[in-house]
């Protein structure tokens, strides 16, 4: 009967150290700053979300500056669509090879394209993950 008793002491242990900040449970000792942390979170994660959307944006149109539009489907996929060189060539109809290839030329032309434009520069510049293709 001793050994059925401290069983039932250490389950009984268990569940009030798990109830601690359940809602209706008296002790909110550790659910407010749980709740809190959340809130936190929540609003850590609200920012970054804004941050990828004016990064994507400013990626975009960056891609939407190149004139050859294989180029801009490709680095549209790559970096916005995050699709790696192989499903990009199964989508398009190439080689793994050529998709690689369009994408070096894409990004050089980029390269290109951003030292003639300052203000396409300054967006690139402006992304908050200062992401330079």
């Amino acid at each position: 009967s001793g050994s059925a008793f401290n069983f039932f002491k250490i389950v009984s242990s268990i569940i009030d150290k798990i109830s601690i900040g359940i809602p209706g449970n008296r002790n909110l000792q550790g659910f407010v700053p749980g709740l809190e942390r959340i809130m936190k979170y929540n609003e850590e994660t609200e920012l970054i979300k804004a941050e990828y959307v004016d990064l994507q944006i400013a990626v975009e149109s960056c891609i939407m500056g190149l004139e050859n539009e294989k180029e801009q489907k490709v680095l549209k996929l790559y970096y916005l669509e995050l699709k790696t060189f192989k499903q990009i060539a199964t989508e398009i109809c190439y080689s793994e090879k050529q998709i690689k290839r369009i994408h070096d030329k894409a990004i050089h032309n980029l390269d290109e394209l951003l030292k003639r434009c300052p203000e396409m520069s300054a967006n690139v510049q402006k992304c908050p993950l200062n992401v330079h293709l």
